[in-house]
């Protein structure tokens, strides 16, 4: 990222000096890179999306045991221990994952809302009655060598070609 402010003060500075050739490469070159970005960002989000739901899917939980009743049936549901992702009841949570690119600089993972799922921060977190049940972060710090990957990945095929024409 400082390489990219880098080159737009070296691109103000080469528009200043009127050189087109220099200016539309180097004006490629940022373009370019926002694409890579954007796309690695995608990457990574689905990425995140797909790793948070195998984590809320997981049958190793640890929790209590509960009888749950749901359409006149019941079921047994084992609950999540603190400290591991939530236990999948209805798919509530599940369902409210959503990561979000909204500029080539800025990504988002949420889960939940206000007025549908208003647990989610309180299981991500915890708060005095609850021991917190991290999914958003516990996705992060295992995908943290993915993420770098999409980006290394991205960013090389979308400036890859400029290797090639110096």
């Amino acid at each position: 990222m400082v390489q990219l402010i880098r080159m737009l003060v070296v691109l103000k500075i080469v528009e200043g000096r009127n050189n087109q050739k220099i200016y539309k490469k180097l004006r490629s070159i940022k373009t370019d890179s926002e694409d890579g970005i954007k796309l690695a960002y995608k990457d990574i989000g689905q990425s995140l999306k797909r790793q948070i739901f195998a984590d809320l899917d997981s049958p190793d939980k640890t929790g209590r045991l509960y009888i749950i009743f749901k359409d006149s049936q019941r079921f047994l549901h084992q609950a999540s221990a603190p400290g591991e992702p939530p236990a999948t009841l209805f798919g509530g949570l599940k369902a409210s994952i959503n990561p979000h690119t909204n500029a080539s600089d800025t990504m988002s993972l949420s889960a939940g809302n206000e007025n549908t799922v208003k647990y989610a921060k309180r299981l991500e977190l915890g708060d005095a009655k609850i021991a917190p049940r991290p999914y958003l972060k516990k996705a992060i710090d295992d995908q943290e060598k993915e993420i770098f990957k999409y980006f290394t990945q991205w960013l090389c095929a979308r400036l890859g070609k400029f290797n090639n024409e110096t």
